[in-house]
């Protein structure tokens, strides 16, 4: 018996199935003890490698979009900000602006709420398979200022814009990068013309279908 777990365990390791590995036999003690049919034994450690690695995938995703923690919509607190659309926003969380490749600009002050909306929109994008990125301008600024010294300047591009959305607080600024985006706040000149001047065949218009704006005093 220990030398077929032996076997057993090596050939699911190859096959990359832990939590085949990891779980089969309480599955078995319990089906053995519930008469499961050999169908639903077979399902539920199916079932639980595809949440293994649904979960794992997710993980990836939020790692590589560099989030500065973990923010959800039902996180946000509607009572501070004065005055916001609330149906616009819970629409947004619908991501419907993505494969528009619209944008998204978030208005306010300090303190109501832009960068929680931001990070939470970011993470409902991983939750739904989307790659994403979290950044400043600054740093993209720096990124790039580096990677044109160096001349990488084309692989620092292609890195920029392979997530399917972009975010950064430094704008309040949320939006698709099928294309570069443009509407760059008038005190990033370096920014601009970095991204326009890469991109300028294919910029997208700052008021497409897909656009929204939505502001907070």
């Amino acid at each position: 018996m220990a030398a077929t777990d032996a076997l057993l365990a090596k050939h699911l390791g190859r096959l990359q199935l832990p939590y085949f590995a990891q779980h089969h036999q309480t599955l078995m003690a319990e089906a053995a003890r519930e008469s499961w049919p050999h169908g639903r034994f077979l399902e539920q450690l199916v079932v639980g490698e595809v949440a293994r690695r649904d979960e794992a995938l997710v993980a990836r995703r939020v790692k590589a979009a560099r989030l500065p923690g973990i923010k959800t919509l039902d996180g946000f607190d509607w009572s501070w900000p004065k005055k916001i659309n609330r149906a616009q926003v819970q629409h947004l969380f619908r991501l419907e602006f993505l494969p528009q490749h619209g944008n998204v600009i978030l208005l306010g002050g300090v303190g109501v709420g832009k960068t929680h909306l931001a990070v939470a929109l970011a993470y409902a994008a991983c939750l739904q398979g989307r790659m994403a990125l979290f950044t400043s301008a600054v740093d993209i600024v720096n990124a790039l200022a580096a990677a044109q010294a160096t001349g990488r300047i084309k692989r620092e591009m292609a890195r920029l814009m392979k997530p399917r959305s972009w975010w950064s607080t430094s704008w309040g600024i949320c939006r698709s990068t099928s294309s570069a985006p443009t509407a760059c706040s008038s005190d990033q000149p370096a920014l601009r013309t970095r991204l326009d001047g890469h991109y300028d065949e294919s910029l997208p218009s700052s008021s497409g279908p897909g656009s929204s704006t939505t502001t907070a005093p």
